[in-house]
Parts: C-alpha cells; sequence; structure tokens
C-alpha cells in the first residue's frame, strides 16, 4: 500500500476553480524559484574555489552589470527572503479573490464584512478567518499552517519595508520565538524539512516549507469555504444568465425538457467548481429543482 503523503489534508468538496489555478500558479513559481536556487547554488561552488567575491565581480565585468558593494552572504539571505516576498504576493491576491468568491456565494455585503481589528486594516487572510462561522475558523486556526502562514508574512513586511530586513525582524522573531517554536517538531516531522527558521536565518528550506504547506492548507481551506448546496441554489436563482437560457424549459414536463435543463444546471455548477465530486453537482440540480418547483405552487 502506498504510503499517505503527510499532512494528509485533502479537499472532501469540490475544489473552487481559484484554489485549483492557484496550485498551477505556484507550480509555476516554484520552478522558477528552485532554478534561481541551482544558479545560486552553482555559483557559490564555482566561485568558493578562487573566493567568491572576485569570482563575482569578475562575472559582473563580464556581462556589463554592476556589482554593488554587499558581500555574497548578504546576497544570498536577499535572496532567500525574496522567495518568501514573491509567494506571498501571490497568496495575498488568492486570498483576496477567495474573499470574493466566498462573500459572492454567500451573499455577503460590506456591511457584514470586518474588514479591521482593534482600528488596524486585516490582511486578506486574516479577513477571510475573522469573517468565517467560529465552527470553520476553528477548522483553519487549529492547524500548524495558519500559524506558518501568518509567520510568513510577517517576514514579508520587514523585507518590504524601507529600512534594511535585519532592522525590522522584531516582530517575527517574537512571533517565531513564541508561536513557531513550540511547532518545529511537527513541520520537521510533516514536511521533512529543517524548517522554519528565524528571521535572520531564512533560506531556501523556508521558502520549500511555505509553498508545499500551501498546497496541503488550502484544501482545507477550500472545504472551510465551500458554500451550502442551498446558497449555490440561491445564487444560481438570481444569476442572469443562466435564467435567459432556462426560460425555454420552465414550463416543460416532459423527458427530453428535463434533460436539457439537467445539462444546463450542471454546466453551470461544473463552470463555478470542480466537477469530480459528482455527488455534489447531483444535489444541486435536485434542490434547484425542488426549489423551482416551490416556487411555480400558487401562495408558496
Amino acid at each position: 500500500m502506498k504510503k499517505e503523503s503527510t499532512p494528509g489534508y485533502y479537499n472532501q468538496l469540490p475544489l473552487f476553480k481559484i484554489v485549483r489555478d492557484l496550485r498551477k500558479r505556484l507550480g509555476s513559481e516554484d520552478a522558477c524559484i528552485q532554478t534561481q536556487e541551482v544558479a545560486l547554488r552553482y555559483l557559490e561552488e564555482q566561485g568558493n574555489a578562487s573566493g567568491i567575491a572576485e569570482f563575482l565581480a569578475d562575472l559582473c565585468v563580464n556581462y556589463g552589470i554592476s556589482h554593488g558593494s554587499i558581500h555574497f552572504k548578504q546576497i544570498k539571505s536577499k535572496i532567500h527572503v525574496s522567495y518568501i516576498v514573491q509567494t506571498y504576493v501571490i497568496v495575498e491576491a488568492f486570498f483576496k479573490s477567495l474573499n470574493e468568491q466566498y462573500r459572492y456565494w454567500n451573499q455577503l455585503d460590506d456591511d457584514k464584512w470586518t474588514t479591521q481589528k482593534s482600528g488596524s486594516n486585516l490582511d486578506p487572510f486574516g479577513q477571510l478567518v475573522t469573517n468565517l462561522p467560529a465552527g470553520k475558523k476553528k477548522e483553519l486556526t487549529k492547524l500548524p499552517e495558519y500559524l506558518l502562514i501568518e509567520y510568513y508574512r510577517l517576514i514579508r513586511n520587514a523585507a518590504t519595508h524601507l529600512d534594511f530586513f535585519e532592522a525590522n525582524t522584531a516582530k517575527p522573531d517574537r512571533y517565531f520565538n513564541s508561536t513557531i517554536t513550540p511547532q518545529l517538531e511537527v513541520f520537521k516531522t510533516n514536511y521533512n524539512l529543517e524548517a522554519p527558521n528565524r528571521p535572520g536565518k531564512i533560506n531556501y528550506n523556508d521558502f520549500a516549507l511555505y509553498t508545499r504547506a500551501l498546497k496541503y492548507y488550502l484544501n482545507v481551506v477550500n472545504d472551510a469555504c465551500f458554500p451550502e448546496v442551498r446558497s449555490i441554489v440561491e445564487v444560481a436563482f438570481k444569476d442572469d444568465v443562466l435564467q435567459k437560457k432556462l426560460r425555454n424549459f420552465k414550463n416543460g414536463r416532459n423527458e427530453k425538457t428535463n434533460s436539457k435543463k439537467a445539462r444546463l444546471l450542471k454546466a453551470y455548477f461544473i463552470g463555478n467548481f470542480d466537477h469530480t465530486k459528482k455527488s455534489m453537482y447531483e444535489q444541486f440540480c435536485k434542490e434547484y429543482v425542488e426549489k423551482e418547483e416551490v416556487s411555480r405552487t400558487p401562495n408558496s
């Protein structure tokens, strides 16, 4: 029997298409960063023979590129932190889109969506967690990956400040000591990586952990955000495009008409969500037809 991969978080509900798309985007970004890391290690290996500073300076002259004045060790450290920053940019954009999707399918207006806490703006992931029902929120916050996402957000914030990264690590340092340290063995066991590392020691393993943990954790996030079927039905009834397509079949009762209507409803569902969960779109079609029948009933 094939051993199940750790930490073993798998979605039980259909995927939002933006979750599926993020997996592909992260995979593409992984390939770029992995190539950068290979080039960085090769450069270091080649330079160690004659001295990395002189070797790098010669290469810069050959390629007509200004070298700058910082040491290679600092360059390497900044590159590794940049991997976290690059990944965070993608993740932040994803959570903004997921929040829009969550609000759309649950029909939540601005007055029902919290964007601040204690007078400070919440980041997109923080908004999502804050606005989820208590039970769903607990499903996300009980996992160590929740803490990891917050830690690398703090690393990103420190790295994008106008001052040097090293001057802005007090907050992530405190977070690492108080919150991440107790979880280090969990991350090492689940992901087989020497990470996460404290702010001054960020390296490639941190990026590898960040992106790998995200891919697993997104399955839990997806299921916590997935709307109830009745909510999808409510939104479908208000969808002008779908209603226009269904208009010709509203009064039809024969088998052929019902079959065409079922195909339209199925297409609507799989147009918005991953279609591998057959029972879910069948339940959607069933509940939609039931609601339609009720709406036809006088005095309903």
